[in-house]
């Protein structure tokens, strides 16, 4: 919980932007669920669904870039557990990333299965 907080805490607008992206993925594809009478919009919001976790790693590897050079200059002296911990916090914004890539995969996943036979046979 203590490493939650901190996270909400200290996030930056990159790691803010993933988890609105998130939010709107998944309120999206709830839409599409109800809405969509083809499966042809999911394949469209499957290719978006990677969008958190490419983010959240690309968030990831700029705090690792902004961390090394904190490193680099605080020299050999510097404190290895805090670095350590700062490295094992950067990665928490690629976990949720990919959390939320996997909702907007099942959800593309089921809007595909359940409107396969319905686009082409359905009146009007």
């Amino acid at each position: 919980m203590q490493a939650l907080r901190d996270f909400l805490q200290f996030s930056t607008t990159l790691d803010w932007l993933v988890t609105i992206l998130i939010v709107i993925l998944v309120v999206t594809g709830v839409i599409l669920l109800i809405v969509a009478r083809r499966p042809r919009p999911f394949y469209v919001y499957l290719g978006l669904g990677l969008m958190p976790l490419l983010l959240g790693l690309l968030t990831t590897y700029l705090k690792n870039q902004e961390l090394q050079r904190m490193v680099a200059m605080l020299g050999p002296d510097g404190r290895v557990e805090v670095a350590e911990a700062a490295r094992r916090e950067a990665w928490m914004i690629t976990y949720i990333g990919a959390g939320g890539t996997v909702v907007a995969i099942v959800i593309a996943l089921l809007g595909m299965i359940s409107k396969r036979g319905r686009g082409h046979n359905a009146p009007g």
